[in-house]
C-alpha cells in the first residue's frame, strides 16, 4: 500500500508480511510483521519506536517505547528500595532480582520480559521504566496494560507483585487502580498524571511481599497512554432541594447535583444539613426524587459526635437513619442511583468517564449485638457481630476485619460505645488498623473519665487500600478494663462502616483527588496564642495524589480541578481551661467557609473535629484554622500520629 498523486489517498494493495524489522525507519512508516519479530500485525514507527497500529493504548499513544523486549531491556532497570509493600521511588540500591529479555516461548512474538526472583525475601525490589508525557497529557487519565504469566510459587492472592507509578517531578507515588495482578493474564489499570509542569514519570513492577520461594513473572506488550474517554452529562449548577423530615427535624441547607451517565441512568449527589432534636429513628425525604431498586445505596451521616453510614429505602425518596442520642446538627451526603430524572432537573454539562471504568459500589457496615471486654493495657480489635450491608462479602463478623475487594480510597467511620466500670479508666482510644499492624489511623480518644458512665468514640479517616488489604477497629484502655456496649439487636450504637470513595469510575470529574496529612512535633505552628485564630500546619504527608498541598506556616490545599471536595479534620489542644470556647474553621481563599465548636467541660486536653463540603474551582484553596479561647497559649497535641486532615473530591 502506498500514497498516490499530489492529493494523497490510499492506493489499493496490501502489506507483504516481513520477517525482519525495517531499518532506518522514518516517523509514520508502517510495516507488517509475519510473527518472526513481533506478534503478527501492522506496526507504525511513532516517537522513535515500532508500535502496533490501533493497540498501543486505548488512545493510540504508548509512552513505553520498549514494551515487548524487541529492544532487549533498553529503558528498563532493576532497583532495591527499603523493604515494604509499596516502593519509595523505584530506583537505585543493589537489587538481586533480574529483569531480562526472554526468547524461549515468549507470550507474543519473538521476545518478552521476565522478572526473576530467587528463593529469598526480596520485598522492596523490582523493575522500572522512566517515561515523559506530552504537554497535552497533563492532569489526564492514563491507562496501563500488559500481558503476563507467572510461574509456580507466585501468589496472586497475596499480591506478590504490584504495579505503581512514581512522579519524578512531584516526588510522590501515584495510585494505579487496580494495582494487582488477578491471574487472568491481562492487566489493565488506570492512574492520573499531575498538573503542569510535572511530566516525568516511572512505571514500576514492585515485589510487594516477603515470599521467600523462587518464581518468575513474564510480561509482554506493556502499554501506557491516555485513556479513551466516553462522555456523560452532569448538571452545570447545584439545585436547592426541598427536604422534609420527622418530628424534631429542621433543614438548615440542602443542595444537590443530578446527572446522567452514558447509559442513561440518573444519579444525585447531595448534601443536607439540618437539626434533629428527637432520639428516635427518622427518615428524610427529598421532593421529586425516587431511588433505584435492587442495589445498596450508601449515605454518610455526620453528627456533632459521630459519623456513620446509613442507607436509602428502595424505590422511595426516604433516607432512613437512627441516632443513639440527640444531635443538635446532622449532615447527610451521598451519591445515589435514581429511578428517573428528578422532576426539577434541567441543564447539563459533559463529564468524562474512563473507558475501563470500575463502577462497582463497595460498601460494608456492621454493628455489635453482644458486649466485649477490653482489658486495660491490651488493645484489641472490636468484633462487630451483625452485618447491616455488605456489597462484596468483604466484612468478617467473626474477626471484625474488612478486606478491600478492589483498590482505591476508602472512607472509614465507626461509633464505639464504651462503658466504664465502678472505677473509670484513665484514658480510652479507638483507632483504625491497616493490615492489622503499623501506625494507627483516625484515632479518637477521651480522658478525665467518670465511673459508671458511657462514652462514644467516633474515629474516622480516609485510607488508601489495595485489593486484599484490611482495615479494622482497635480499642485500648489505660488502668481499668472497659466494656464495648450495644443497645438492642438492631441499633448502631457500636458500629463500623466502610465505603469506597475513589477509583477509576469518574476519572476526570471526581474520584482521583485525595490527600491526607498528619500533624507532628515538627509542625511550624504548635503553640496557639491565647484568644487567637491560627492556621494549622499538617506537616507530614500520608498521601497526596496531585501534590496539591503547600505545607508550612501558610498551609493550604489547592484544588487541581474544579469540583466539590469533602474535608474532615481532627486535632487536640492540650490543657485547655474549663468553660473555654474552641473553634475549628475551614477557610476558602482566605475567608471563613465552615466551622465546628466545642465548649470545654473541664480543664483537660480537648479534641475537636470538623467535617464539611466545599465547592472549589481549579486553583482555589482551603486551609484549617483553630481558635484558642483560653486566656493562655495552648499547644496542639502531637503525641498521637493520627491528628490529621483528609480531603477528597466527590
Amino acid at each position: 500500500m502506498s500514497y498516490q498523486g499530489s492529493n494523497p489517498k490510499w492506493k489499493t494493495g496490501g502489506f507483504t508480511p516481513q520477517s525482519s524489522i525495517p531499518t532506518s525507519p522514518r516517523e509514520g512508516d508502517v510495516y507488517r510483521d509475519d510473527g518472526t519479530n513481533k506478534a503478527k500485525g501492522l506496526y507504525e514507527y511513532k516517537n522513535g519506536a515500532w508500535v502496533a497500529l490501533g493497540s498501543s493504548s486505548a488512545s493510540g499513544i504508548n509512552y513505553v517505547t520498549n514494551g515487548d523486549a524487541s529492544q532487549g531491556v533498553t529503558g528498563w532497570a532493576t532497583y532495591a528500595d527499603v523493604a515494604g509493600t509499596s516502593p519509595v521511588d523505584g530506583t537505585g540500591g543493589s537489587p538481586t532480582v533480574t529483569f531480562t529479555a526472554n526468547t524461549s516461548s515468549p507470550l507474543r512474538g519473538t521476545a518478552d520480559f521476565v522478572l526473576t526472583k530467587d528463593a529469598a525475601n526480596r520485598q522492596g525490589e523490582g523493575a522500572s521504566y522512566d517515561f515523559t508525557i506530552d504537554n497535552a497529557d497533563f492532569a489526564t487519565p492514563m491507562r496501563i496494560s500488559f500481558n503476563y504469566k507467572a510461574s509456580a510459587n507466585f501468589s496472586y492472592t497475596n499480591q506478590d507483585v504490584r504495579v505503581f507509578v512514581y512522579s519524578k517531578d512531584g516526588t510522590a507515588l501515584i495510585p494505579v487502580t487496580p494495582a494487582v495482578l488477578d491471574g487472568s493474564g491481562k492487566f489493565v489499570g488506570e492512574f492520573q498524571t499531575e498538573a503542569s509542569p510535572n511530566n516525568d514519570y516511572r512505571l514500576i513492577f514492585h515485589v510487594a511481599t516477603t515470599n521467600a520461594t523462587a518464581y518468575t513473572l513474564n510480561v509482554d506488550q506493556i502499554q501506557c497512554g491516555p485513556s479513551q474517554l466516553m462522555y456523560a452529562n452532569l448538571q452545570d449548577r447545584q439545585y436547592a432541594l426541598t427536604v422534609s423530615g420527622p418530628t424534631g427535624w429542621a433543614t438548615t441547607s440542602a443542595v444537590g447535583i443530578p446527572y446522567k451517565t452514558k447509559d442513561g441512568a440518573w444519579r444525585l449527589r447531595f448534601n443536607i444539613h439540618g437539626t434533629f432534636t428527637s432520639a428516635s429513628t427518622g427518615a428524610v425525604t427529598i421532593s421529586g426524587v425516587t431511588y433505584k431498586t435492587g442495589i445498596v445505596q450508601a449515605v454518610t451521616a455526620t453528627t456533632s459526635t459521630s459519623s456513620y453510614i446509613v442507607y436509602c429505602e428502595a424505590d422511595s425518596s426516604a433516607i432512613s437513619f437512627s441516632l443513639s442520642a440527640n444531635a443538635t446538627q446532622i449532615q447527610l451526603s451521598g451519591d445515589l442511583y435514581l429511578n428517573a430524572m428528578p422532576t426539577w432537573a434541567t441543564d447539563f454539562y459533559p463529564v468524562q468517564i474512563g473507558d475501563n471504568a470500575e463502577t462497582r459500589i463497595v460498601a460494608s457496615g456492621a454493628y455489635k449485638t453482644a458486649t466485649q471486654t477490653i482489658t486495660a493495657g491490651s488493645p484489641a480489635v472490636v468484633v462487630f457481630e451483625t452485618k447491616r450491608l455488605d456489597t462484596h462479602a468483604a466484612f468478617n463478623t467473626t474477626t471484625g476485619v474488612f478486606t478491600a475487594p478492589v483498590s482505591g480510597y476508602y472512607r472509614a467511620t465507626a461509633n464505639v460505645n464504651v462503658i466504664m466500670g465502678a472505677t473509670a479508666a484513665d484514658n480510652i482510644e479507638a483507632r483504625f488498623l491497616k493490615n492489622g499492624t503499623g501506625s494507627s489511623i483516625g484515632t479518637s480518644s477521651l480522658n478525665s473519665l467518670v465511673a459508671n458512665k458511657v462514652y462514644t468514640l467516633p474515629p474516622q479517616a480516609i485510607v488508601q487500600l489495595n485489593a486484599g488489604e484490611t482495615l479494622s477497629v482497635q480499642v485500648s484502655a489505660v488502668l481499668q478494663n472497659v466494656t464495648i456496649g450495644y443497645t438492642g439487636a438492631t441499633n448502631d450504637v457500636s458500629s463500623f462502616y466502610v465505603e469506597r470513595v475513589s477509583g477509576p469510575a469518574t476519572i476526570a470529574a471526581a474520584e482521583k483527588v485525595a490527600a491526607r496529612y498528619l500533624l507532628s512535633s515538627s509542625s511550624s505552628n504548635i503553640s496557639i496564642a491565647a484568644t487567637s485564630t491560627e492556621i494549622i500546619d499538617f506537616d507530614t504527608k500520608s498521601f497526596d495524589t496531585h501534590a496539591a498541598v503547600t505545607a508550612g506556616a501558610s498551609w493550604k490545599f489547592t484544588a487541581p480541578r474544579t469540583g466539590y471536595y469533602r474535608i474532615s479534620s481532627s486535632i487536640v489542644l492540650s490543657a485547655v481551661a474549663v468553660s473555654k470556647s474552641l473553634y475549628l474553621f475551614m477557610y476558602k481563599n482566605g475567608s471563613q467557609a465552615g466551622k465546628s465548636f466545642v465548649l470545654t467541660a473541664a480543664t483537660a486536653d480537648c479534641g475537636i473535629t470538623y467535617a464539611g463540603m466545599v465547592q472549589l474551582n481549579a486553583g482555589e484553596y482551603v486551609d484549617i484554622r483553630i481558635y484558642n479561647g483560653d486566656a493562655s497559649a495552648r499547644n496542639l497535641d502531637t503525641t498521637a500520629t493520627s491528628w490529621s486532615i483528609d480531603i477528597d473530591s466527590i
